[in-house]
């Protein structure tokens, strides 16, 4: 404003933004009858307040409060479909759960948990909270428990595996043993790489295991997986079981795979010269150290490591011997380590692992023994080691002579022991 233009007799009003000042409203609140708290009340003009209102309704009305879900015993699975394996208590499960539930989709699921029950009682609960708009504005919530029934039914696969007309293919896996050491870990690497999805079923055999398949392709796969791991011969068969022309004849094929009866730290015996310079071997006695696809064995004196195919282990099975650890093993303690010292010169020529002396004693009656082993760069004094005492083991005769003329060695020593870990019960997942 100019004051210079101001006229004493005028009048001005000047209003300011700031006198304008918005008042709450004034709502009118009514006494709720059974709580008697006041309330404001709603467009849907009821005359009890929304907690009262919300435990009068009945949201839950419609949705199944008792189910059933079917369980194999056989392959561990629930039928969603298709069958699916669940652990107890968890996430998939209460999935599975969820979607057993009638009427579950008219309400808001808010929080879902399991109640603990039994194991044995064959039955499963779990506490639903959900909520749902009631009145127009009013929003009820209600907890409910389901509970479910478990019952048992064998699903399509089992089914398919107990009938003696489902499999087209048959994998027998044996081998000619006291022990099924190799089959335990055969049948972890199938549960490793998750080879099991194309069995249809598996049974243990007093001489090993058979698989089952629907077609022969996923046999022949199992065949090229197993001889990844271990040596194999492989025999085929096959037989008719429907003849609808020759085009159309249907066929069982059974391959049978016979796996060499030599394991991990067996002591072997080449007992003819001829093989021995064959497979360029420098001592008859050798040790089984590695089964892959191939047998390793290596010299424990001289370490020359010689491997073994499956083929010609087979060919001179006759004439091959071997005593396992497994029945003949006898303990040793280790006093003192001698490592061969190399010069500069002779370093770099040097191979990688080179034999030690190493003096021991046995834990049954403490007698001392002077060895050379390829344990040197692992063990240290005071360790056990597990190894074969060639003076208790019957050696073929003349065997005898050849052994006392070579090597002069009572002893031989084949892995560290590990007492804290023998002594623990380890449990294996079984197909």
């Amino acid at each position: 404003m100019n004051m210079n233009n101001f006229e004493p007799n005028s009048v001005s009003i000047v209003q300011s933004e700031e006198s304008f000042i918005s008042l709450p409203s004034r709502q009118t609140t009514i006494i709720c009858p059974q709580c008697q708290l006041p309330f404001v009340p709603t467009e849907a003009r009821t005359y009890i307040c929304p907690k009262c209102l919300s435990s009068e309704l009945d949201i839950a009305q419609g949705i199944t409060k008792q189910a059933v879900l079917n369980f194999c015993r056989e392959c561990k699975r629930y039928q969603r479909p298709p069958w699916i394996s669940c652990q107890l208590e968890s996430p998939e499960l209460l999935a599975l759960c969820l979607s057993k539930i009638k009427g579950l989709n008219r309400v808001k699921l808010i929080e879902a948990n399991f109640i603990w029950t039994e194991p044995l009682s064959r039955r499963i609960k779990i506490r639903l909270r959900v909520s749902k708009e009631e009145l127009g504005t009013t929003i009820a919530e209600q907890t409910l428990d389901v509970e479910f029934t478990i019952e048992a039914a064998q699903c399509d696969d089992c089914r398919k595996g107990n009938s003696s007309q489902s499999w087209l293919a048959c994998v027998q896996l044996r081998q000619k043993i006291n022990h099924k050491r190799t089959f335990y870990y055969v049948e972890q690497m199938i549960l490793k790489h998750n080879i099991r999805n194309k069995i249809i079923n598996a049974k243990d055999t007093p001489e090993g295991l058979d698989f089952f398949f629907k077609t022969r392709t996923h046999a022949l796969q199992m065949i090229e997986f197993l001889k990844g791991f271990v040596p194999l011969r492989v025999k085929a068969s096959k037989q008719v079981i429907s003849n609808a022309g020759q085009s159309k004849a249907i066929y069982k094929n059974t391959f049978m795979l016979e796996i060499p009866s030599i394991c991990k730290d067996d002591l072997v015996f080449i007992l003819p010269i001829k093989l021995s310079k064959q497979l360029k071997a420098c001592s008859n006695l050798l040790l089984c150290t590695k089964i892959t696809s191939l047998i390793h064995l290596t010299d424990p004196i001289t370490l020359q490591k010689v491997e073994l195919s499956a083929q010609t282990f087979f060919q001179h099975e006759n004439i091959l011997r071997f005593i396992p650890l497994r029945e003949n093993a006898v303990e040793y303690l280790v006093q003192n380590i001698e490592k061969p010292q190399l010069g500069k010169s002779n370093l770099q020529n040097a191979p990688k692992a080179q034999a030690s002396d190493i003096e021991v004693v046995r834990t049954s009656d403490w007698e001392t023994f002077f060895v050379k082993s390829h344990l040197g760069d692992i063990l240290q004094p005071g360790d056990s080691v597990l190894g074969f005492d060639l003076t208790s083991i019957n050696l073929p005769v003349f065997f005898n002579e050849m052994y006392l003329m070579n090597f002069r060695q009572d002893a031989f020593l084949v892995r560290k022991a590990y007492p804290e870990l023998e002594s623990k019960d380890l449990s294996l997942i079984h197909i």
